[in-house]
């Protein structure tokens, strides 16, 4: 991929991660409405809609505190009480992938089960209910990676 293609698909993902904290912050807004949901983050379903249809898929890293396209900070998470990228990253999950054909009530989907706060069951359930609820919801065009666990041998003991 050259420089300047590159360049521009990063403009397009930062721009859509902006658009993704304005869906977020409304939606927080509205969070006692789920019905409102799809409608609130139909703005970020479209950028999302167009930037897969020339750029698919669209791999985000998770951090900590950000999300990250090809290494370089493309959402700060600043969702105040939300903490998504926390969230993913805390549950495990270091990449969140889209792919072609997602739809809106699979988005919404995702985003509610992301978010604790509307996700009324999550609040005070054990860390890993994040992971197998997204199992369980069977999402087909948003997928995710998690972290690979470490297996602690026991101690060789014979020496």
């Amino acid at each position: 991929m050259s420089e300047s293609v590159h360049a521009s698909i990063h403009e397009e993902v930062t721009t859509l991660c902006q658009e993704l904290v304005r869906s977020l912050k409304s939606v927080a807004l509205y969070r006692h409405d789920p019905r409102r949901y799809p409608e609130l983050l139909s703005p970020f379903y479209r950028g999302l809609h167009r930037l897969l249809a020339h750029h698919a898929p669209l791999e985000l890293s998770v951090s900590a505190d950000a999300l990250l396209f090809h290494d370089q900070r493309v959402f700060e998470d600043d969702t105040g009480e939300f903490r998504l990228c926390f969230r993913y990253y805390n549950e495990g999950i270091r990449k969140i992938i889209f792919h072609e054909g997602v739809q809106l009530d699979e988005l919404t989907e995702f985003i509610e089960l992301s978010l604790p706060k509307l996700n009324t069951l999550s609040i005070d359930l054990p860390p890993g209910h994040l992971i197998t609820s997204l199992w369980k919801a069977g999402l087909t065009c948003i997928t995710y990676e998690q972290a690979q666990q470490l297996k602690l041998m026991p101690e060789d003991r014979s020496a």
